[in-house]
């Protein structure tokens, strides 16, 4: 029999992970389904390894949420980001991974074969790329015509302001918010049966959402296992800013790696390193260090376990080094919209959200191992650590075909695009080692002049684009004088 509809969801948690689950389930649940949510204060802060920067699809993941993009840039520091800018990594590599639509298409061959034929360098033809530089910014417009509507656009972010904001929201009138401490958690046939507070109250429920970070209180109670692949240690510290930068900077270091992501105030600075290294991280610390941990890369083995599903870093924790740890947290998000079960047979929905998971943790990964798949990396702790998990079948296959021919592999679903791997592969230094011969029935000299026209028209648009912090000021202000807001 499939049972009883489902009537209840207590969400226990604290941080990022928890006010985006209560927000998202809040706004998009049945007003019938009754939502009890528990901020558990005790539980460890760790919401700095959700790095500082999101991509495209943040937009309208906040509209899911009740915000958007004016009220988050009012509300918190908050700015645009056209990607990150990578420096020194491994020593030796420095490249600007943009946020980008799909590339020209001339002649039915893509465009990095032309690139490939010229053995010219990509970056010059991205044109957030060229503003990231430049420190300026502007909306993509809808012209086609006009080179920057090829570009996208997330978002830098403190995980904190963004938290903050979300937990000022007003309660809906389906949600009853407390806080508490758990004192234990009842199982019964394999399934979380109530959740019992220090102050004596038994909350029970149809479902249970795990927002307790690297805690996993509620899942790990259950029959599944965490596994994890290595160990890092972080820091954050922040300093002024007066002119936000389009991009986050990421420098490489022996060490590990230190990133500067600009704010609307003030820039937050995360340092990267492997625990026995430490030492030598905070000798490049500049200031009063605001939060430092050591944390476990990892995942549990099953995200949805019985009636219970764990959400961020409650069933994944990944490196910030891309957006890949803001992806996974939104797409487990979505994953638990789509799946909220219907009756008390949850079967089929565990298994679905388990497998949708899996993939989206795989390819997560092999987009942020795939940035140590270079030759003579550093000889030190953290370097090796990463370079004893970077393989894979799936990065090996991307790997191969690209290296050989510029074929780009990709696989259903992926989070990252053609075009966040095509940059990424440039990035690298990765070369083909041929062109598509269809290429030898264009001569050389047209291929330079489009791509010349290609390079001056970015050239020209980022001469009109307005500095980063100053667009941001006037857009906030025309939306005041435009909508009182």
């Amino acid at each position: 029999m499939s049972g009883p509809s489902l009537e209840s969801i207590l969400v226990c948690g604290r941080g990022l992970a928890f006010e985006i689950t209560l927000a998202a389930l809040a706004q998009n649940l049945p007003k019938s389904v009754k939502l009890t949510a528990i901020e558990i204060q005790s539980l460890p802060d760790h919401d700095v390894f959700y790095g500082n920067v999101t991509s495209p699809l943040a937009y309208e993941f906040l509209l899911r949420l009740g915000l958007d993009e004016p009220g988050v840039l009012k509300n918190t520091d908050t700015v645009f980001s056209y990607g990150t800018s990578y420096k020194n990594w491994a020593d030796k590599l420095s490249w600007t991974q943009v946020h980008h639509l799909a590339f020209p298409v001339w002649n039915n061959v893509q465009f990095h074969q032309y690139l490939r034929r010229l053995n010219a360098p990509l970056e010059p033809y991205l044109v957030n790329a060229a503003a990231g530089k430049e420190g300026v910014f502007a909306h993509p417009p809808n012209d086609a015509k006009i080179p920057l509507s090829r570009a996208e656009y997330g978002y830098q972010f403190r995980p904190q302001s963004l938290y903050a904001l979300l937990k000022q929201q007003p309660t809906p009138e389906n949600v009853t918010r407390d806080s508490g401490e758990i004192e234990d958690i009842i199982i019964q046939n394999g399934e979380i049966s109530s959740v019992i507070l220090e102050d004596g109250r038994d909350l029970s429920a149809d479902l249970f959402i795990d927002a307790t970070g690297i805690t996993g209180a509620l899942v790990s109670s259950l029959d599944t296992c965490a596994s994890v692949t290595r160990n890092l240690a972080m820091s954050e510290h922040l300093t002024p800013s007066t002119s936000p930068a389009s991009v986050r900077k990421v420098e490489g270091k022996t060490y590990g790696w230190q990133s500067v992501t600009s704010l609307q105030n003030h820039n937050s600075i995360l340092t990267v390193s492997a625990p026995e290294d430490i030492d030598r991280a905070k000798a490049d610390i500049s200031g009063d260090i605001h939060s430092e941990f050591t944390i476990a890369i990892g995942r549990q083995h099953q995200g949805w376990v019985g009636n219970c599903v764990s959400i961020g870093h409650a069933n994944t924790v990944i490196e910030p080094l891309t957006p890949a740890p803001m992806m996974m947290l939104q797409l487990d998000i979505e994953r638990l919209l789509s799946l909220i079960p219907v009756t008390a047979d949850m079967s089929v929905e565990q298994q679905e959200f388990n497998r949708l998971l899996d993939n989206d943790r795989e390819h997560c990964e092999m987009f942020n191992v795939a940035f140590f798949n270079i030759p003579q990396n550093p000889n030190t702790a953290y370097w090796a650590s990463a370079l004893s998990n970077a393989k894979s079948v799936k990065l090996t296959r991307k790997l191969t075909q690209f290296e050989s021919r510029g074929h780009l592999t990709a696989f259903d679903f992926e989070p990252f695009n053609e075009q966040d791997w095509t940059i990424l592969h440039f990035g690298l230094g990765r070369t083909p080692d041929r062109y598509d011969p269809f290429i030898d029935n264009v001569s050389e000299a047209t291929i330079r002049g489009q791509l010349d026209q290609l390079q001056s028209g970015i050239e020209q648009i980022v001469k009109k684009m307005p500095p980063h912090g100053r667009y941001i000021e006037n857009f906030l202000n025309y939306l005041e004088r435009k909508h009182g807001r």
